[in-house]
């Protein structure tokens, strides 16, 4: 059963820890994602119909439940039809940088994108997940059953910034200025 919001229908989860990417349905989730992820006080998320596949040998298993360790999670994404969505319809948090994050752990990631200026201050320390926009997420070593089948064109990722290594902005090619194109 999709969950529904004001803002949209929630279809299926992605969690993504340095071992494996888990896809499936976040058990009791009545809010949006980042809420769940930002607001939880349980250590692990339940998730229902899971697909979990190793990051490192590409092996995928199907679980009817299966529980992933909040301290574990690097990043995640929520898939949600977003047609009554005002908010993201207009273009969201227009005050945004482009920036580069490095996960370290059995496998690296670099991610890039768009985040919002005010997650990437340090004094901003009371918010435990940030939002990335139109990432780019690369796995080291790669991982050909996860890069290219489900983690390209994400629109948004949501990320554990206890996960981060570290963080920097960067100029995208050939643009003037670092705001998102719309």
């Amino acid at each position: 059963m999709d969950n529904d919001d004001s803002r949209g229908t929630f279809v299926e989860d992605l969690l993504l820890t340095s071992a494996f990417l888990v896809k499936g349905v976040v058990e009791g989730k009545t809010q949006r994602l980042s809420r769940v992820l930002e607001h939880g006080v349980n250590p692990f998320l339940s998730v229902r119909n899971a697909l979990k596949i190793d990051l490192q040998r590409g092996d995928r298993a199907r679980f009817p439940q299966l529980l992933v360790g909040m301290d574990q999670l690097v990043l995640a994404h929520e898939y949600v039809d977003f047609s009554r969505d005002d908010f993201y319809r207009s273009g969201g948090d227009r005050d945004q940088a482009m920036i580069q994050a490095l996960v370290t752990g059995p496998v690296a990631l670099t991610l890039t994108g768009y985040a919002a200026r005010r997650d990437l201050e340090t004094s901003f320390e009371n918010r435990h997940f940030m939002v990335m926009e139109r990432p780019r997420i690369e796995l080291n070593p790669p991982c050909p059953e996860v890069s290219g089948e489900i983690l390209a064109d994400l629109p948004y990722v949501i990320i554990n910034r206890a996960r981060i290594s570290c963080f920097y902005g960067v100029t995208p090619e050939g643009a003037e200025d670092q705001s998102p194109p719309r």
